[in-house]
C-alpha cells in the first residue's frame, strides 16, 4: 500500500505542475547592415516600439516586456 500511495502522490503532483506551465510569449526583431557597412536599420516588437539601446561597452540590445509588474504589498518603511 505504501508504494501505491507514493505513485498516486507523484501522479497528482505531476498533474498539478503540468497545468501550471505558462504559454510562451513570442516577440520578434530585425537588424540589417548595408552592404557597404556604412549604416544599419532595425526594429521589432520589443519595448518602446522595438527601440535598440546602445551602451558604452558597445553592447546593442532590444528589451522585451512580457508581463505587467507584480505589485505586492511589502514591509512599510
Amino acid at each position: 500500500m505504501g508504494e501505491e500511495t507514493t505513485i498516486l502522490c507523484f501522479l497528482l503532483i505531476s498533474l498539478a505542475v503540468s497545468n501550471t506551465v505558462a504559454e510562451p510569449i513570442v516577440g520578434s526583431f530585425y537588424f540589417a547592415i548595408e552592404l557597404e557597412g556604412t549604416g544599419w536599420s532595425g526594429g521589432g516588437s520589443g519595448y518602446n516600439g522595438g527601440t535598440w539601446n546602445f551602451y558604452d561597452s558597445g553592447w546593442i540590445n532590444q528589451w522585451f516586456y512580457d508581463h505587467p509588474p507584480s505589485i505586492r504589498p511589502g514591509p512599510k518603511s
